[in-house]
């Protein structure tokens, strides 16, 4: 097909009907799970109290879903599908009372553009069903009689059969496709009661339920049922708390907007902080206004916040619901409507962030306070503190008795390179004077080793003759006030002299021209620009702060097989290891960087054997996770879990675990089961390589005490080795537990003797 040149020229002129039509359609139905969440949402505004969803081949073949709603009346067979034909407004101010979930007549018709879509359906006037066939442009294209009970089956065939992009593109991510059209359903399985509604995928005949609930009565019945008894313990009541005078500050509500604060009412339940309670990703967070699923980044962001501030690094489990005036929101925003306009949305903010606070207010004080009593009265240990001794921590070693003069003199070298803050503006930073920077005593020499365990034949020995300063280049930025005038007075009189002996005869002069001397000069400036360049990789100084940065240096700079390059100098304070690589100095902590390797190691070898319980234990993880599980037993048996499945029980509560890994003392349970499955479903049915967090912190732990501890002496071999060892880390940047384990000391090209 060739592509559609411009045509500047060209008369405007009016799209086809089916042309318009079509492009308009996909606006409507973007994927699968936009397809299913309309039919689910067509069939809850017929007041169904039973929903069945049926994939085959992920989707692809077929979509089918019934229900036992109304049914649809035969004088609506012909509009039915048709473009914007709807029962349910008749004006544009109707949207404001709009309660039910689709208004715009639009889906039916789209659906019919992409797929083959045939309804069965009976009403409760009508003695017997009706088989409705529609054409692609959602006209009906013939009728007959069919045997059905009251309510109505709508059957999508070949989806996307007339968009080849999206087929191909759905064929390609069908697990991960699957896996949105469960995430897509579950706000309707929680937060509608006496709703019963399953979703079950046929994949080669063989039928596998990813969803059920079962016509509950509340809403912590269906997280049960979803989400299993687990989940119900971690999760507390959310409370609405009244305003306070701090947040009314915050969201700059003035006193007549808060006396509106009844006009919103929020309900539902959210994680407890307690430890353990939260999770390692935000998958669980459903929000309803007035009954209807929707997204908000900003309620997100609040709840994350505050939850995150009290258990680091975790997310809460959240199911909220708004009830507000329908006059007061608009959902016509989006095509999916999951994007809401709502008036006053700073009170709405105001009000959920305040009943947090005082939710937690009382945890978060009886955490904080055993935190501090913890560390008043514990004695921390080097292994209880996982080597808090790193580069973080160099300035303070001052003040700890030197090993050497060489120490000292490194300690000097260390504040040279990252000078404490001063009042001086931001663009004279970095102009250090020569008594700012005249740290060292002037000896005649220093010729004493770094380590004295070392082979002489192998030791690199640090000489400094008659050091006075260090200089540091400066630009045309950092002149006087009177230097840069001076510099634009002699720039202006340049002018005036160029201009006076315009008009003259000029004389001609021979340049002799030596094409040697221009070679030196060319490669002489190359080489300093080149030198200049490499000087300046490394700004990062040596702080918590600025970790994230110096690591992006590094990782700029530095490829794993450079530290089999690195000349190493010796040994600091027996704890660091100083290496040179070309006119760079780097500080590698010994034990950071001993115990990556160690970690990478233990992860690639450690073996988990399987114990058998005493008794199986029931999981209770719900029918969607089951089903995960029993997708992926041959991950869950490599790595020592063993199940066994009693069909005779109800989805999401056949599985059973009959043995655990373990590794000596460590054993695994059912927490990392479901860490895995939620990996699982966020991936969209890939766990290859995944590894639970509780595994990790073992073998963290194994390889922190396995490793070279600071205070240990080594050798110029021992040292070697351990950089050497850098380069066949997957991350030699930081330690297994994250902190730093390399950092760029000072470069020498700007030390001047």
């Amino acid at each position: 097909m060739k592509p559609l040149k411009r045509n500047e020229g060209a008369k405007l002129k009016r799209m086809a009907n089916d042309t318009s039509a079509r492009i308009c359609s996909g606006q409507v139905i973007t994927s699968l799970a936009v397809a299913v969440k309309e039919l689910i949402e067509n069939s809850l505004d017929a007041n169904a109290t039973s929903i069945d969803i049926e994939l085959k081949d992920y989707g692809l073949e077929s979509i089918i879903v019934k229900d036992d709603g109304t049914g649809i009346e035969e004088c609506n067979f012909d509009l039915l599908a048709v473009k914007y034909c709807t029962s349910k407004i008749e004006t544009f101010s109707d949207l404001k009372r709009v309660s039910s979930f689709g208004f715009r007549g639009e889906a039916l018709n789209s659906m019919c553009s992409f797929a083959e879509m045939t309804i069965i359906t009976r009403h409760e006037t009508s003695q017997i069903g009706t088989k409705l066939v529609f054409k692609n442009d959602g006209t009906l294209n013939f009728k007959c009689p069919i045997a059905r009970e009251i309510g109505t089956t709508v059957i999508l065939q070949n989806i996307f059969i007339n968009t080849p992009v999206r087929r191909k593109y759905g064929m390609q991510t069908a697990k991960n496709e699957l896996q949105k059209v469960v995430q897509l359903i579950k706000p309707y399985c929680l937060g509608i009661t006496n709703l019963r509604l399953c979703c079950s995928h046929i994949l080669k005949n063989k039928r596998n339920d990813l969803l059920l609930v079962t016509s509950n009565k509340t809403i912590l019945d269906n997280i049960r049922q979803v989400f299993g008894k687990e989940q119900v313990d971690k999760i507390q009541e959310f409370i609405q708390h009244t305003l306070s005078n701090d947040i009314c500050s915050e969201y700059k509500i003035d006193e007549e907007l808060r006396k509106q604060e009844d006009t919103f009412h929020i309900t539902g339940f959210i994680s407890k902080c307690d430890s353990g309670c939260g999770r390692t990703s935000s998958d669980r967070q459903f929000y309803f206004m007035n009954d209807r699923p929707f997204e908000s980044t900003a309620l997100k962001r609040i709840v994350n916040e505050i939850f995150s501030s009290i258990s680091k690094d975790q997310y809460p489990f959240v199911l909220l619901k708004i009830k507000v005036s329908k006059e007061k929101v608009d959902i016509n925003i989006t095509p999916d409507k999951r994007k809401l306009m709502i008036e006053d949305e700073k009170l709405l903010f105001a009000i959920l962030k305040s009943s947090l606070l005082y939710m937690f207010e009382n945890r978060s004080a009886l955490v904080c306070s055993q935190l501090f009593a913890s560390s008043q009265n514990d004695k921390l240990t080097f292994s209880e503190t996982d080597c808090e001794e790193s580069l973080t921590s160099i300035k303070s070693l001052r003040n700890k008795r030197c090993a050497s003069p060489c120490d000292s003199m490194l300690l000097d070298l260390v504040e040279i390179h990252a000078p404490k803050c001063s009042s001086f503006s931001p663009e004279y930073e970095n102009v250090i004077s020569a008594n700012e920077c005249n740290y060292f005593e002037k000896t005649d020499s220093i010729d004493q080793d770094l380590n004295e365990s070392t082979d002489s034949s192998n030791q690199t020995n640090v000489l400094i003759e008659k050091t006075d300063q260090i200089q540091q280049s400066s630009t045309n930025s950092h002149l006087s006030p009177e230097e840069e005038f001076m510099q634009q007075d002699d720039s202006s009189d340049a002018m005036l002299i160029d201009e006076a002996v315009k008009g003259f005869m000029r004389r001609e002069v021979e340049i002799d021209l030596n094409i040697d001397s221009i070679r030196d000069n060319f490669l002489k400036n190359e080489s300093k620009n080149y030198n200049e360049e490499n000087e300046n990789r490394f700004l990062a100084k040596i702080d918590p702060s600025d970790n994230i940065r110096a690591e992006d240096e590094l990782k700029k700079e530095l490829s794993k097989e450079t530290f089999e390059h690195m000349q190493i100098i010796g040994q600091f304070n027996e704890g660091f290891i100083i290496s040179k690589l070309d006119h760079d100095i780097f500080i590698i902590d010994q034990h950071a960087s001993d115990e990556r390797y160690n970690y990478e190691q233990l992860l690639s070898s450690t073996l988990l054997e399987s114990q058998n319980l005493v008794q199986p234990l029931p999981l209770e993880i719900g029918a969607y996770q089951e089903t995960l599980l029993s997708h992926n037993l041959q991950f869950f048996e490599k790595n020592g879990f063993k199940f066994t499945f009693n069909n005779t029980l109800s989805p999401g509560k056949r599985a059973q675990l009959v043995s655990v890994p373990m590794s000596q003392d460590w054993v695994f349970g059912k927490q990392d089961i479901e860490e895995v499955l939620d990996a699982i479903s966020q991936s969209g049915g890939s766990c290859e390589g995944f590894r639970p967090s509780s595994f990790i912190r073992m073998i963290a732990m194994r390889a922190c005490r396995k490793s070279i501890m600071i205070g240990k002496k080594l050798t110029i071999s021992q040292m070697k080795t351990v950089v050497e060892h850098m380069s066949s880390l997957s991350n030699p940047w930081v330690c297994a537990h994250g902190r730093p384990s390399i950092r760029h000391l000072f470069n020498l090209n700007k030390i001047v003797f």
